[in-house]
């Protein structure tokens, strides 16, 4: 059975509605918010890999200059 759809497409609406850049906008910056969350999580989990093998609980400790 096909679909039929009715009425105009949901980017026609937020243009009428004076919505639409701010609807991207607001898009763009949760991606990249959830693909730099995502990559800080690995980035961390790489980082405290080592250490579990060895038995210490702080990788970045070594790393700041003033530790």
């Amino acid at each position: 059975m096909k679909a039929h759809y009715f009425g105009s497409d949901f980017d026609d609406f937020l243009v009428q509605e004076r919505l639409l850049s701010e609807v991207e906008t607001v898009a763009a910056k949760r991606m990249v918010t959830y693909q730099l969350s995502t990559l800080m999580r690995e980035d961390r989990s790489t980082q405290t890999a080592p250490t579990r093998q060895v038995g210490q609980t702080r990788t970045d400790k070594s790393l700041k200059p003033n530790s």
